[in-house]
């Protein structure tokens, strides 16, 4: 009966909270062994050919021209790779008081309220043949393996929003923040000089207001500070499906 009449006071009675921990494991997964992939491999990256074998498997993914020995061709299948798991925690609080409630005067107050959601990625495993080692690559950006349109894989993602509502009025402010990430050929190479991406955070700002009884106007500023994507090196500037590439931006309605 405490906790009861507790969480239902004026200012608890809008809050709800949810985490949640996912483990997913797939066997034969269907990506590919992307170019970047097939020669760190076949270079003995986690020690998968010791000697240098030209006929190892990875190896054989990338064509020499006789003539100058340059590699000049890479094969890049869609197939059924040895296997990927991945594991995080996903938590999600919502926040709303209603300022009328609190004793303020008035019937239209109006409610503030606060939503965050946090998304941690603990490890992100591929295996690319049956018989070889699984590597992580929670934490970087750049294996487009599983996904080709994903190559960012942040070990911390976390959307936050602040606004305040009435019956004539209302602003919200955004928050949107990314980790920073390595270069995912750096997985499991000493002292490696590859560029990753550092930190990033945006802020969105979103209102509206009720000018008439039957007309509204609505605002937004998308990146509102104008921030640029952070830079890397794998022959673009960045991840356009994590980052903004666009930069700051306006909307009305």
């Amino acid at each position: 009966p405490t906790w009861s009449r507790i969480f239902s006071a004026p200012y608890l009675r809008g809050l709800t909270l949810s985490v949640d921990y996912y483990d997913i494991s797939v066997k034969d997964a269907i990506g590919q062994i992307t170019p970047g992939i097939a020669n760190t491999q076949c270079f003995n990256r986690n020690g998968g050919n010791p000697n240098f074998d030209s006929t190892n498997y990875y190896c054989g993914l990338l064509r020499r021209d006789p003539a100058t020995g340059h590699v000049d061709l890479f094969t890049q299948q869609t197939q059924n790779l040895g296997a990927f798991r991945m594991a995080g925690i996903d938590t999600q609080i919502d926040w709303k008081i209603d300022l009328g409630a609190l004793g303020d005067d008035g019937d239209d107050a109006g409610a503030i309220s606060l939503n965050v959601v946090a998304s941690y990625l603990d490890k992100f495993e591929i295996q690319n043949t049956p018989d070889a080692p699984f590597i992580d690559y929670a934490g970087t950006i750049g294996n487009s393996q599983v996904d080709p349109f994903t190559l960012s894989y942040p070990k911390w993602k976390v959307t936050g929003s602040l606004g305040y509502d009435n019956d004539r009025f209302g602003v919200t402010l955004r928050g949107r923040y990314y980790n920073g990430m390595s270069h995912f050929a750096a997985v499991g190479v000493a002292n490696s000089t590859l560029p990753g991406v550092v930190d990033r955070t945006y802020f969105d700002l979103a209102g509206r207001f009720n000018v008439a009884e039957d007309f509204e106007f609505r605002f937004g500023v998308l990146n509102l500070f104008d921030k640029e994507p952070p830079e890397w090196v794998q022959g673009s500037l960045s991840d356009p499906a994590l980052f903004d590439i666009l930069q700051r931006r306006y909307s009305v309605g």
